[in-house]
C-alpha cells in the first residue's frame, strides 16, 4: 500500500466492487457472503460490525532500480 499514491477515495455505498473479494455481485446480507477464504472471514466480519465498504484509486509509480 505504501508504494501506490492514493488519488481518490470514497465509500462505497452499494459495495460495487466486493466481487473482487467473494467472486460475486453483493446484493446479500453480509452474514450471506461466502467464506471459504481468510481474507473472505476477515471482510464479511468487518462488514457484521457495522462497517463500510471502501474504494479508491491510486498510482504506482515505477522504479526500475528498485527491482534489482
Amino acid at each position: 500500500m505504501n508504494d501506490f499514491a492514493i488519488v481518490s477515495s470514497k465509500i462505497d455505498e452499494e459495495g460495487m466492487e466486493l466481487w473482487r473479494i467473494f467472486y460475486r455481485d453483493y446484493k446479500n446480507k453480509p452474514e450471506d457472503l461466502p467464506r471459504d477464504t481468510s481474507l473472505q472471514r476477515a471482510y464479511a466480519d468487518w462488514l457484521l460490525k457495522g462497517n463500510k465498504v471502501g474504494t479508491g484509486e491510486g498510482i504506482f509509480f515505477f522504479d526500475g532500480e528498485r527491482i534489482r
